[in-house]
């Protein structure tokens, strides 16, 4: 009898370290990012002063008769940041984390070694800067946060 309750007891563990187990390596779930979602700046590295993978792009000059886009669809905002315009380009800041942001448009690019790169443009309210995120590097950081 004492050595069934130990194998209950031997089972019962069992049982607990496999729910454990399973909740703690859940996978990720996938989901479709578009246009027009919203996202969060993650944390910086520990000790850092800027981000890794996102640069902050401040618009200094807007030509006159410059192209118009669609807020609500983000059609023709790449070309209206742009094109026949100046800017100012840093590494974002690490005071910048917590802020939510929404994605102005995705682009893809060829790094100088030739590899493809996803590009999200995220934008705040004003239309002045813009982030330029390198997903394939901010993501893994923690640096953008989905939701």
């Amino acid at each position: 009898m004492n050595k069934m309750k130990v194998s209950l007891y031997k089972f019962i563990g069992f049982l607990f370290l496999m729910v454990l187990t399973h909740t703690s390596f859940a996978q990720a779930v996938d989901r479709e990012i578009q246009i027009g979602d919203s996202m969060v700046i993650g944390e910086c590295k520990p000790g850092a002063k800027n981000f890794t993978g996102i640069d902050l792009l401040t618009k200094t000059r807007w030509a006159p008769g410059s192209t118009k886009y669609n807020p609500a669809s983000g059609i023709a905002y790449y070309d209206w940041f742009f094109n026949d315009s100046d800017f100012d380009t840093q590494r974002l800041p690490c005071s910048y984390s917590g802020k939510k942001f929404v994605i102005a448009d995705i682009r893809q690019f060829n790094d100088k070694a030739g590899k493809l790169q996803t590009v999200f443009i995220g934008r705040f309210d004003n239309d002045k800067q813009i982030f330029f995120i390198m997903i394939d590097i901010a993501a893994p950081l923690g640096e953008v946060l989905f939701f």
